[in-house]
């Protein structure tokens, strides 16, 4: 599950909680169908926290109304860290909280009741302690791995002045404490990039707000955020390790955004640099929308929908503008429809489709603002690739890539017969064996080799029914050694000694009246051939 910053909490599939504890209820079979109900917190602006006894569920206490928090999600508990006590940014909190979905109350469970700055404890890196704190601060980015809250960066204010932080944390829900695990202590620090597609223990991103998250099988991801200017880096730091990795795109500032074709993934794609973006995962890819950053040359507000396969490597830009401030079209499901150019969304992703709620930019008119407008989007995958492709025999070469489409193998002669198992990277796609559907990680029918060269195909059709890619195997079946009769008889007559393949010299005789006579001969091996000589004439070959 992938967490960011933002104004909300997700709990499930069909329900959003607000700081304001407002829930949007989407009908995943009729996105048109929306419901709000408002279930706790103050109806007038501002509200000041009601906190209760820390560490104490009530249905009294709620978090004072605040923008730009952190949040997570395990199971029926939403957690909320921090945020913007005042619209001038220059006020945060650091406060968490958790609320219990189930029985519809707040807890609070760290941090102070305090509105003005607090610094944060950082007591020993890689040391959990109770009075670690990781200060007041919003518009941070986080994820939940493992049972565990992660939380990267952010912004926090001191004599008025920007601070922007790059310390990554994590908060055990089980014992309650903060644990500073990488970073720096300091504001405003550069990042170090060291070499791209190598993790190091000295790497780590610069300070920055307004960074996309995603996480997937204990490695969390990246992207983008400002610090004044706008990055469009894209990290992994793996939980097991506790080292970052910088994976793709720039490390300077302010970069145009790479498109390509539209609906091809390439290496050289890469989305331009840019903060307040929205981002989620499914089915292992991450997708982008949107933020404020640069497209192909200008900035603005962007409405660029992106997908990232950490599998490949590859961007693929699949909708919106690579031009910043244009407006959205509106209507039924249409290829045409897309929302306007906007950043700071929220969003989430049931049913296999991507919702998309408000933000701060372009409608279907030409005034920027404040918006309230829900979208879905739904996704047909054009994935037609493999993960695996293994044998009932032999040994491919070279080793399996979901990339590499021709392999070799070669089977001893006694190999009459090959299965070939293949298994899709993509579960809605489909998959053939020389023209036969194959259940996606099963072997196929039997297939028969013959001696020599035998060539399988394996074709995967993507969802879309259009996109497919085909793997070509070629089996080296070795031909047979065994020039062996199985049988040898004549027409007139009875050879001796009696057939044995070892003997090869007989004798036959015949009456007298007999002026000709035919010599039967039957291979041990189908696919050897037979020559014939009469009374050391020349060699005639018999079918």
């Amino acid at each position: 599950m992938k967490k960011h910053y933002n104004h909300f909490l997700k709990s499930s599939s069909k329900r959003i909680y607000l700081i304001f504890l407002l829930s949007l209820c989407t009908s995943v079979a009729n996105a048109q169908s929306v419901t709000w109900a408002f279930l706790k917190g103050f109806e007038n602006t501002g509200g000041t926290a009601v906190y209760g006894t820390m560490g104490v569920a009530d249905p009294a206490n709620l978090p004072g109304a605040r923008h730009s928090s952190a949040t997570w999600q395990i199971g029926s508990k939403l957690y909320l860290y921090g945020g913007g006590a005042t619209s001038s940014n220059t006020s945060y909190l650091n406060d968490l909280w958790e609320y219990d979905t189930d029985t519809g109350n707040w807890r609070w469970i760290k941090g102070n009741s305090l509105t003005t700055y607090q610094a944060a404890i950082y007591g020993t890196l890689g040391e959990p302690a109770e009075a670690n704190s990781p200060g007041s601060r919003g518009n941070s980015v986080t994820w939940v791995s493992g049972g565990k809250l992660y939380l990267f960066g952010g912004q926090t204010y001191t004599s008025n002045n920007a601070q922007r932080l790059n310390d990554l944390w994590v908060f055990d829900p089980a014992t309650g404490n903060w644990c500073w695990i990488k970073g720096s202590s300091l504001a405003n620090q550069t990042g170090t990039y060291g070499t791209l597609g190598v993790a190091a223990a000295a790497n780590t991103p610069g300070g920055r707000l307004g960074s996309v998250s995603w996480e997937i099988e204990g490695k969390l991801y990246l992207f983008g955020g400002s610090n004044g200017v706008s990055f469009n880096d894209l990290w992994e730091y793996e939980v097991e390790t506790g080292n970052w990795r910088w994976i793709k795109g720039s490390n300077s500032t302010n970069q145009s955004g790479s498109y390509g074709t539209r609906g091809t993934a390439a290496a050289a794609n890469t989305p331009g640099a840019r903060y307040r973006s929205e981002s989620w995962e499914s089915g292992g890819k991450f997708f982008l929308f949107g933020g404020h950053g640069y497209g192909t040359s200008s900035s603005g507000k962007l409405n660029d929908l992106w997908e990232y396969n950490p599998d490949t490597g590859y961007w693929r830009w699949i909708k919106g503008s690579n031009s910043p401030n244009k407006l959205g079209t509106l209507g039924s499901i249409e290829a045409a429809n897309q929302p306007g150019a906007r950043d700071a969304t929220i969003s989430w992703e049931a049913g296999g489709k991507l919702y998309l709620f408000g933000g701060v930019g372009f409608g279907l008119t030409g005034r920027s603002g404040l918006r309230g407008d829900l979208w879905s989007a739904t996704f047909v995958s054009t994935s037609a690739a493999l993960t695996s492709l293994t044998l009932s025999d032999g040994t491919l070469s070279p080793d399996f890539h979901s990339d590499t489409t021709s392999y070799s193998t070669s089977v001893s002669n006694g190999t009459t017969s090959i299965t070939v198992t293949p298994t899709v990277s993509d579960a809605t796609a489909s998959v053939k064996v020389n023209g036969v559907g194959v259940t996606s990680g099963s072997a196929s029918a039997a297939i028969s080799l013959s001696g020599g060269s035998n060539t399988i195909t394996t074709v995967v059709t993507a969802q879309d029914g259009e996109t497919t890619k085909t793997y070509t195997l070629t089996v080296h079946r070795a031909l047979s050694t065994n020039a062996n009769l199985a049988a040898l008889s004549v027409s007139s007559g009875t050879i001796d000694p009696e057939f044995d393949a070892a003997t090869l010299s007989y004798a036959a005789s015949v009456p007298f009246a007999t002026s000709s006579i035919t010599v039967t001969p039957t291979l041990s091996e189908a696919n050897a051939t037979i020559q014939v000589q009469v009374n050391g004439g020349g060699y005639t070959s018999v079918a």
